[in-house]
C-alpha cells in the first residue's frame, strides 16, 4: 500500500546536489528554481535523480516537475542559458520538455500530472494536477516515485509514498500496480536496464506480471522502441542488459526478428563501441532478409539506418560470394563506410578481408583511358566501362602493373 506520509524529516537536503551533479547540471537546476520562485509554483526533483542520490551514484539525467507551466520553464531556462548550444524538444499533448546542452547534460521537465491508458501501450492521456503524490503514482517503479521539494516553502521536503527508499535498502525493483507493465510494456525494457545497471532483484511479484498474456507491445510506437535501445547502447552494460531482455523473452515480443546471441557480438570490443545502429544489427543478425526488413520498418529507422544495417548484416552473413571475382567486386566497392564500421565492431576476423580488398581495390588502376580503348577498336559504351574494369580487376589480381601490360593484357585475352 503507498504510504501516504512525506517522509518525515528532510532525507536529501539540497546542499548535498552538487555532490552528485556537474557544474552544468547544476547551473540548469538553479535556473528552474529561480524561475519557478519569482512565479511562486511549487518545483519537484524526481525520478531517476532522486534514486540515484539515495544509492550515491552519480546523477546521468536530471528530472524535475513543476505546478507550472512546464512549456514556459524550459523556454525561459533556454532563453538565460549562455553557457554552450542547448536544444529543446517539447510534447505539448503530453506537458513535458527536454533540454540538452552539447555537453549531453539533460533536464527533463514534466507539468505535474496525472494519467489513463486508453489502450496498452499507447501513450497515456495526461491530466494536470498540484499534488506531488499523485504525480509519483503515475510512475513506473517505487524506486523511481519520490520527489525532493526544490522551491520555497517546498525545500528539502521529502515525499515517498510508494516505499521507494525500503526498495533502495533491499535493492529490490517494485511496480507500483500489478499492471504496470500492461499499461506500458517499455517498462520491461527499462526495468533490465536498472536491473543490470543498479544490482536490483526483482520483487516476487514483479517476477509473475513480467509474464502476463495481456502484454502486448502491438500499440508501442516504433520510435518508443528504438529510444529503449538508445538507452541501452549507451551503456557499458549494453550486452548484460540485452541478455536479460532476451531472457524475458521480451526482444521477440517486441519483433520477432529480435534476438540475442552473444557470439553475434564481439565482446572483446570496448562496450560502448555498439552504438546504435550496431546495436540492432546485432540484435537482427538472425533474422532473414524479409524479417530484418520488417523488423526496421516496424522500428521507423530512417532509410540510411536500414541500408547500413542491411549492408553490414549481409557481409556478417556471407550473403555474397566469400572470395572477390569479377563480378561481385562492384557489390564491395559500393558499401558504405558506415556499413563496414558496424560490421567490424560485431566481428573483426570476418571483415578484415572485405575492409583490406576495399582498400587494395580504390588504389587500382586500369592504366589506359577511354581514348586510349577507342584507338585501339573497341566500341564506346558498355563495353569501354566494362574493359576498364577488367583492367582495374587485372591490377588487382597483380597481372598488369602499367600501361604497357595494360596494353599486353588486352591483345592477349583477344578484349574487343
Amino acid at each position: 500500500m503507498p504510504n501516504s506520509s512525506s517522509g518525515g524529516l528532510p532525507t536529501i537536503p539540497l546542499q548535498n546536489l552538487p555532490n552528485y551533479l556537474t557544474l552544468e547540471a547544476q547551473q540548469l537546476l538553479s535556473l528552474a528554481i529561480e524561475y519557478s520562485n519569482r512565479h511562486q509554483k511549487h518545483l519537484w526533483l524526481v525520478g531517476g535523480a532522486v534514486r540515484d542520490i539515495l544509492m550515491e551514484k552519480p546523477v546521468r539525467d536530471i528530472d524535475i516537475t513543476t505546478t507550472g507551466d512546464s512549456l514556459a520553464l524550459a523556454e525561459a531556462i533556454k532563453s538565460e542559458w549562455n553557457t554552450s548550444e542547448i536544444n529543446m524538444v517539447s510534447h505539448s499533448d503530453l506537458l513535458t520538455a527536454s533540454l540538452r546542452t552539447n555537453n549531453n547534460t539533460q533536464l527533463d521537465i514534466s507539468r505535474l500530472r496525472t494519467e489513463r491508458y486508453d489502450r496498452p501501450g499507447t501513450l497515456p492521456i495526461v491530466s494536470t494536477t498540484d499534488e506531488i503524490n499523485l504525480d509519483l503514482k503515475r510512475r513506473d517503479f517505487s524506486i523511481n516515485a519520490m520527489a525532493v521539494g526544490l522551491s520555497q516553502d517546498i525545500e528539502n521536503t521529502f515525499h515517498d509514498p510508494f516505499n521507494g527508499r525500503s526498495a533502495i535498502d533491499s535493492a529490490t525493483l517494485v511496480t507500483l500496480h500489478r499492471n504496470s507493465f500492461v499499461d506500458d510494456p517499455t517498462r520491461l525494457w527499462r526495468a533490465a536496464r536498472l536491473l543490470t545497471s543498479h544490482g536490483l532483484r526483482l520483487d516476487t511479484d514483479v517476477a509473475h506480471q513480467l509474464h502476463m498474456p495481456e502484454i502486448t507491445f502491438e500499440n508501442v510506437a516504433g520510435v518508443r522502441l528504438v529510444s529503449e535501445l538508445r538507452e541501452i547502447s549507451e551503456s557499458a552494460l549494453a550486452l548484460k542488459i540485452c541478455s536479460q531482455l532476451h531472457q524475458w523473452g521480451v526482444l521477440e515480443q517486441s519483433h520477432p526478428a529480435l534476438s540475442f546471441k552473444l557470439p553475434n557480438f564481439q565482446t572483446t570490443k570496448p562496450l560502448t563501441n555498439y552504438n546504435l545502429r550496431t546495436l540492432i544489427t546485432g540484435l537482427l543478425l538472425d533474422a532473414n532478409d524479409e524479417m530484418r526488413v520488417a523488423a526496421l520498418e516496424r522500428l521507423q529507422i530512417p532509410k540510411q539506418l536500414k541500408l547500413f544495417v542491411q549492408e553490414a548484416s549481409g557481409m556478417l552473413n556471407n550473403n555474397r560470394a566469400e572470395h572477390f571475382t569479377l563480378d561481385n567486386i562492384r557489390y564491395y566497392e559500393k558499401i558504405n563506410e558506415e556499413s563496414l564500421a558496424i560490421a567490424n565492431t560485431l566481428n573483426s576476423e570476418k571483415t578484415a578481408p572485405i575492409a583490406n580488398a576495399i582498400a587494395k581495390w580504390k588504389m587500382c588502376s586500369s592504366y589506359l583511358t577511354v581514348d586510349d580503348l577507342k584507338k585501339m577498336g573497341i566500341a564506346a559504351g558498355p563495353d569501354i566501362g566494362a574493359t576498364l574494369h577488367q583492367l582495374r580487376w587485372a591490377d588487382f589480381k597483380g597481372i598488369i602493373k602499367s600501361k604497357n601490360d595494360a596494353y599486353y593484357f588486352l591483345q592477349n585475352n583477344d578484349i574487343k
